[in-house]
């Protein structure tokens, strides 16, 4: 019988499932990260979990610190979540870069404040942008789309980071305008 922990199983199957991307780290209660168990559990028995979505019609998509699922027949490599998140995340680091740096985002002793997102929420150009992509209500989109997804963590309360998913974002788009 496979080592495999039902009950972590169940748990991965629910978050991967809802577009939920599974990280190495998380904050725990005192705002520390500590290891995920459920990416333990993962990286542990990556080629069981590998096949089993497989079967299912996605792929388990691996890297160095965070796993997520897409369709594996899928013909449009940016679905409707996908782009939502790609807007949320373009209209707060160029608020924070406005404002200051960008390791703010990614300093688990700083990160966006709720009156950050109050002053995004307010900004008429991003609310342009928000209206014109169908989230009117950015601390709701930010929500729904970023934290639920693990894209951004929340370090302690109040404060608000990117995931190893979330920077992932940036390296990728960083990387690709420094190429010639």
């Amino acid at each position: 019988m496979l080592d495999l922990n039902f009950s972590l199983s169940s748990k991965l199957y629910k978050q991967l499932i809802n577009g939920r991307v599974i990280n190495r780290y998380r904050y725990g209660l005192s705002g520390e990260q500590e290891e995920n168990p459920l990416f333990t559990e993962l990286f542990t028995h990556f080629n069981e979990y590998k096949l089993q979505y497989l079967m299912s019609g996605m792929e388990l998509v691996a890297k160095p610190d965070f796993y997520y699922v897409r369709d594996k027949d899928g013909e449009m490599p940016y679905t409707d979540a996908v782009k939502r998140v790609q807007v949320l995340l373009l209209i707060i680091s160029r608020y924070i870069t406005q404002r200051g740096t960008f390791e703010k985002l990614t300093n688990p002793h700083a990160g966006i404040s709720e009156e950050d997102i109050e002053l995004i929420a307010a900004n008429e150009d991003f609310q342009e942008i928000l209206n014109a992509v169908d989230m009117p209500d950015f601390a709701q989109a930010m929500q729904t789309n970023l934290l639920e997804r693990g894209i951004m963590e929340s370090p302690r309360q109040g404060r608000y980071v990117l995931s190893a998913a979330g920077r992932h974002f940036f390296e990728e788009l960083f990387s690709a305008s420094n190429e010639p």
